[in-house]
């Protein structure tokens, strides 16, 4: 992931409210190599739906509230991820 990406999504979900969206966008920048890792993951799950993903999602977006900058909060996404996929891994074996 790019860091001016990083950066550039960070500022528009913490900081920049843009009225024609409604507020904060919840943009999430992750590798492709970590969107192909979400979906196998889900794919081995008894059961993979919308609220699973959305609760990854949520997670991620809420990591604004813990970190100072889009560095932490790109390096944090991936223990976000990990975490995520230890809970409904043993919710759903």
């Amino acid at each position: 992931m790019n860091s001016e990406r990083a950066n550039y999504f960070y500022v528009h979900l913490k900081l920049l409210s843009n009225p024609d969206f409604g507020g904060y966008l919840n943009i999430v920048p992750l590798t492709l190599a970590q969107f192909i890792d979400i979906f196998h993951f889900g794919k081995n799950l008894s059961r993979f739906n919308r609220e699973i993903l959305k609760d990854l999602l949520n997670r991620i977006v809420g990591l604004k509230n813990s970190t100072g900058d889009a560095k932490e909060w790109k390096n944090r996404i991936p223990i976000v991820i990990n975490k995520w996929k230890k809970h409904w891994g043993e919710t759903h074996k």
